[in-house]
């Protein structure tokens, strides 16, 4: 095996741990083979057991998106009003594969390839920083988690994100040691960016990386990060003033993640069962667009945690610790009994007649029975509202509306 950044002398002897360590370097190549293997083949299983049904309603926004894009080559949820509340990353990725004719219930083998950086890149990382032994442990551990198996069951970015970051450690790692280092540091910079645009909370990395970098007393590295990170995202940025006539970073979803992490109504596990109702009605009632509404729940958030920092602290523990705990984003989310949180057109306000319309198809407020296909021949559209022509999406046989 190659020496690793933490080589260092190790004593003579034949004790257990020198020997396990021994057999644990030697076997680090047959691990990372049976990882890729093993890892593979449950992941991709799993995914074809799952076939086509939309279990979350993330998962049909995505696709909405995704359809959007492939089909009429806008960034919209209901065909008419531009939006920035998803970060476009994955959907760009679901709208390319479906513009090759990739079908809906073989999105998620591409989660499976994702998957597969992600154990070679931990493979490489491990025995690049603590060696052979380590990478045989690491591997494996990553192959067979089951929580990483489940979240590339889904249609989330998650597992995209994992590939784009631990790709981009690793190129900045080998940058250490290559001839050509500004290459690297670029490309890992770009990664970077493309990481942002893709899971924007992901963005602390990058100046963390540039922290490091400068530790190691390569500024001019840094730098480099910093600058090629933010291309990307800056593109993005600019889009959203272009076509949204206002200042929207990347996205527009963050304020509501965060009021569904803090607020008066939050519990260490309610995820997104907490009751907004109060906070919906308010942005209606005010005319709120999109990113007004983002900015209203995020004010309303920190306000929340001003007023009561100690339980803001003791809820943020509940949520961290307990292994059960479903953190506001990067799970997904199942359907609740409430109205789903709302799709807003950038520049016009909620739709209340909609929600009422909607809610009284099925008379008692539940979301009417739908075909599975709708007018784009697509297995996770609804047919449109009458009353707005907002587009809902089928779960399973049933159909979920997003208010307005």
């Amino acid at each position: 095996m190659g020496r690793s950044l933490l080589d260092h002398p190790r004593p003579e002897g034949s004790g257990w741990r020198h020997v396990l360590a021994g057999r644990l370097d030697a076997w680090a190549h047959r691990s990372f083979v049976a990882s890729l293997i093993v890892g593979g083949l449950v992941s991709l299983v799993y995914c074809v057991h799952l076939g086509s049904r939309i279990r979350f309603s993330d998962e049909g926004e995505y696709l909405r998106l995704a359809a959007q894009l492939s089909q009429h080559g806008r960034y919209s949820l209901d065909g008419v009003h531009a939006t920035a509340f998803r970060p476009p990353g994955y959907p760009f990725l679901l709208g390319a594969a479906r513009v090759v004719g990739v079908p809906v219930g073989a999105l998620r083998s591409l989660n499976v390839l994702f998957f597969l950086v992600v154990i070679g890149a931990s493979w490489w990382l491990a025995n690049r920083i603590a060696g052979g032994a380590a990478a045989c442990i690491a591997a494996p551990l990553v192959a067979l988690n089951p929580v990483s198996i489940y979240v590339v069951g889904s249609l989330y970015p998650e597992t995209m994100g994992s590939a784009i970051l631990l790709t981009a450690l690793v190129a900045l790692v080998a940058s250490r040691d290559s001839t050509h280092p500004l290459r690297l540091v670029v490309t890992s910079g770009m990664l970077f960016g493309l990481l942002i645009v893709t899971i924007p909370t992901f963005a602390f990395v990058v100046a963390l990386v540039a922290v490091w970098l400068a530790v190691l007393k390569a500024r001019r590295q840094a730098v480099v990060v910093i600058l090629t990170a933010l291309l990307l995202p800056a593109a993005w940025t600019g889009r959203n003033a272009a076509v949204m006539h206002t200042l929207a970073p990347v996205s527009t979803n963050g304020g509501l993640n965060l009021l569904l992490g803090n607020s008066p109504v939050t519990g260490p596990r309610s995820g997104v069962t907490a009751d907004l109702s109060p906070y919906y009605r308010y942005a209606k009632a005010h005319h709120l667009g999109e990113v007004a509404s983002d900015a209203y729940f995020r004010s309303s958030a920190l306000h929340w945690i001003g007023a009561h920092p100690a339980s803001a602290a003791v809820l943020y523990l509940e949520n961290a610790l307990p292994i059960t705990s479903r953190p506001s984003t990067g799970w997904p989310r199942r359907r609740s009994p409430r109205p789903e949180r709302t799709s807003w057109p950038a520049s016009s306000t909620y739709h209340s007649s909609c929600s009422s319309s909607s809610a009284s198809a099925a008379g008692d407020g539940t979301p009417r029975e739908a075909p599975r296909s709708c007018s784009c021949r697509s297995t996770f559209c609804a047919p449109p509202c009458r009353r707005c022509s907002s587009p809902g999406f089928a779960s399973g046989s049933r159909s979920t509306r997003f208010w307005p």
